[in-house]
């Protein structure tokens, strides 16, 4: 019993789980834990080769999907003076970095959420209100090591709105290259660090090229571009198939900056050894802007602009179908940054055909940019097998030649020349460089674009700085339908915002039937105030346990809907928000539901559903209010033993009701339950084992004769209820060479496969291409890929290129 002492003065010393004026943080050991899968290096080395071949985004981490909040995981603290902190650990035992994606991020005034590293020696910067984005994510930088730490502190009256607002949805776990301090990408010795002599004339385009990453565990480069308005709009421009999609966007992590501190002999061990830049500049969040295959460019925008101390700069372009030699920058192997200088350059259908004189490209160099000798960007790395010790080409898009024109969402000049001027070539921005900015300037409802002593020149009136036509400042807008709660009017589009209506399109009308269903377009439904929303809203909102009365703006919160409106849920159409709120007649009350010998406390629409046994109305749950009938009631966890473990799991709901923890019954959980922990420690008498019993998509702990007897599955001895124990397992299409099937992602890893996504059909061939061959691409003479779009497109492929 030498433990109960030990034990003890831990919990002693371990006051901010007991205190409610504590401010210093919780022993490492006593925040709760979340493990992901261990990483199959081989499995995964094997899938890099494959992913390689196939010409697919290199990838870093393996990514695993969760449902995590501060209400469903972590644990709680008061720090006084009204102040909470919610802290979390994730971890993968194999991993060499960490990295994690937040689906919902919305963060209250007050709050602020930090990460940092098991030894607590590296810190990200804390994240806050001013964080929030329209797509309602966050997406982090990695951290180095198997685990990292979350804590978000916030005063007591936001506590509900991190709970509403935040949910880490994925998990990132490292293998190679970013973050490895022992393996992170050589990048090979040949090349060439952007700090040696040779880099020295393009010292205005090095900082306006990145590396980043995607999905939280994807990487390639890209570059920074100009506009002609030069107002420094964050456009970014990398490579199609590196992956950036309207669905993907928002999960963009680009770092600055990263480069060696001092040049490295190139060809020396040096050089092909690891660098010592850091990831500490970083940019999060995008909105795809542009993306086309022909050409192989995607050029986003970034949610927010880099630091301007950081001195980055917007690459000048060239739209010229002829070209000069200039050079290549680039991050191999997502290494510190490297500048390539070619030998020739020449045009090859969509591509630049491209052979090197000093330096090469590698993985994770995709999307990097090609300048020209006027240091103007003339395309984009699409792919290539060049590496140190060959003397093969590689193949840049020429995306400025010829993806100019066409729709917005395909074309880069819908964005990159938004004062209309047809300019052919752009230098590179190097803020604060000088010259006189810019703006709209108005003659009548025509809008042009120049500096104010040009628009004075021509009579107009100059709307200011970097002010543009794209926001109708001269008046003009277009208009459509718009239609308030069934009502239809024909308004502009921010006019209809603003009523909090819903657009229908420029030059739509209003007919007979437009405003049906509320008015709303498809995909959203109106509330109780006949406002349209975004379907996902209530399939999340309803019923969560918020009422929602107008308290909450579901555009904070990255759902679709008129920004700054609140949604009512709280009328009979929506059942009280399925009970959630106590006005329009009483809504549904909760009481006790016993599920065998499990207690919760819902509503009874919700117990029936569970198949339980509802107590009636404001009843609440005790130790023995469903004939529970254990021998060991301080085993919190039914893993048949009382240990830390259960302290932990008691710690997690610490002044709590929880009727789990709440071992002698009193209505709060408190050192007299502690005590009992101690008293019972070690193995509990004998007795049926209990586990997790999933009903459904609830979970309760039972043994395994009383689930099977509620029609339940049986997760196994010991195992223990969270967020996700018995949510239905994601699957999608798989693709291993041209043959698809319907899996989970673990089990497409697993076969080599290339996992297309979660709910993806085998529908319209999406392995695509025969042979082998991915989508897009298809088999040779000699059964090699190769783009489809080489076939009959006026060059003969007779071993010539590659």
């Amino acid at each position: 019993m030498l433990i109960t002492p030990i034990l003890l003065a831990a919990i002693c010393t371990a006051g901010p789980a007991l205190s409610p004026t504590a401010n210093t943080s919780l022993p490492l050991e006593m925040v709760p834990l979340v493990t992901v899968q261990n990483l199959h290096y081989s499995t995964l080395f094997a899938q890099d080769e494959q992913r390689e071949i196939t010409g697919q985004a290199p990838a870093f981490a393996v990514p695993t999907t969760t449902s995590i909040t501060p209400a469903t995981n972590g644990i709680w603290e008061s720090l006084g003076n009204d102040k909470l902190r919610w802290t979390l650990r994730v971890s993968c035992k194999n991993a060499v970095s960490m990295n994690l994606g937040f689906g919902r991020y919305n963060m209250p005034s007050s709050g602020s959420l930090t990460m940092y590293d098991a030894s607590g020696d590296f810190r990200v910067r804390s994240f806050t209100a001013d964080d929030n984005k329209a797509h309602g994510q966050l997406w982090t930088p990695v951290i180095p090591g198997n685990e990292a730490v979350i804590e978000i502190i916030v005063d007591n009256d936001q506590k509900a709105l991190v709970v509403k607002g935040i949910e880490l949805t994925s998990i990132n776990s490292g293998y190679r290259w970013v973050r490895d301090a022992s393996s992170r990408g050589s990048s090979e010795a040949c090349n060439v660090d952007v700090a040696c002599p040779e880099g020295n004339a393009w010292q205005n385009e090095i900082p306006s090229v990145a590396v980043y990453t995607l999905n939280g565990y994807l990487t390639c480069s890209g570059v920074m571009m100009n506009n002609t308005a030069q107002n420094q709009t964050p456009f970014f421009l990398t490579a199609n198939h590196c992956g950036v999609t309207s669905s993907s966007d928002s999960s963009i992590v680009v770092y600055w900056n990263h480069e060696n501190s001092y040049c490295r002999v190139p060809g020396s061990a040096d050089s092909g050894g690891n660098g010592n830049g850091n990831f500490n500049q970083f940019t999060s969040g995008s909105t795809m802007r542009a993306t086309r295959a022909y050409s192989d460019f995607t050029l986003t925008e970034l949610s927010s602009a880099p630091n301007a101390a950081w001195g980055i700069t917007f690459s000048g372009w060239s739209r010229s179908s002829s070209t000069t030699i200039g050079s290549g920058i680039h991050h191999p192997e997502a290494a510190e940054k490297r500048i390539s200088f070619p030998d020739t350059v020449q045009p090859a259908g969509e591509y630049w055909d491209v052979n090197w004189g000093l330096g090469r490209t590698a993985p994770g160099s995709s999307g990097s940019p090609l300048y020209d000798s006027n240091h103007r960007v003339i395309g984009q790395l699409c792919c290539g097998s060049s590496y140190c010790p060959n003397d093969l080409n590689d193949y840049y898009g020429r995306s400025l030649n010829l993806s100019w024109s066409g729709s917005a969402g395909s074309s880069l000049g819908s964005w990159l020349d938004p004062a209309g001027s047809n300019s052919q070539t752009l230098d590179t921005l190097v803020p604060g460089g000088g010259g006189d900015p810019s703006g709209a300037c108005c003659v009548g409802t025509s809008c042009t674009y120049g500096t104010a002593a040009a628009c004075s020149a021509i009579g107009g009136t100059y709307q200011g700085d970097f002010v543009s036509c794209t926001s109708y400042p001269c008046g003009g807008a277009p208009t459509g339908a718009c239609c308030v709660a069934g009502n239809c009017s024909i308004e502009t589009q921010a006019a209809c915002g603003t009523a909090g209506g819903s657009y229908l399109g420029d030059g739509s009308a209003c007919s007979a039937g437009a405003c049906d269903n509320g008015g709303c377009q498809v995909g959203y439904s109106p509330d109780c105030a006949g406002t349209c929303f975004e379907d996902a809203v209530y399939t999340d909102w309803v019923g969560d346990g918020y009422c929602d009365d107008g308290s909450y703006i579901p555009s904070d919160y990255g759902y679709g809907g008129p920004a700054g409106v609140a949604i009512f849920l709280n009328c009979t159409q929506f059942n009280c928000d399925n009970g959630d709120c106590t006005g329009c007649g009483g809504g549904d009350p909760t009481g006790t539901c016993c599920v065998g010998s499990s207690c919760t406390e819902v509503t009874l629409v919700a117990c029936t559903a569970a198949g339980g046994e509802w107590g009636g109305a404001n009843t609440l749950c005790a130790v023995d209010t469903c004939g529970t009938t254990t021998s060991c009631p301080a085993d919190l966890n039914g893993d048949g033993s009382v240990n830390v473990s259960d302290v932990l799991a008691m710690v997690g709901v610490w002044g709590t009701n929880d009727p789990a923890a709440d071992v002698d019954g009193d209505g709060t959980v408190g050192v007299s339950d502690l005590l009992m922990i101690i008293e019972a420690w070690g193995p509990c008498p004998a007795g049926d084992p209990t586990g997790a019993c999933c009903v459904g998509t609830n979970c309760f702990i039972e043994t395994q004769a009383n689930c099977t007897a509620l029609g339940g599955t049986y997760n196994g001895n010991g195992s223990a209820c969270s967020a996700n124990s018995c949510a239905p397992t994601a699957t999608g299409a798989c693709c291993v060479g041209t043959t698809c099937s319907i899996v989970t992602q673990m089990s497409c890893m697993a076969s080599g496969g290339t996992y297309n996504g979660d709910n993806s059909s085998c529908a319209n061939n999406p392995c695509g291409g025969g042979g082998g061959c991915p989508a897009g691409e298809i088999e040779d003479c000699n059964g090699n890929c190769c783009p489809e779009t080489w076939v009959a497109d006026g060059y003969c492929d007779d071993g010539t290129y590659l």
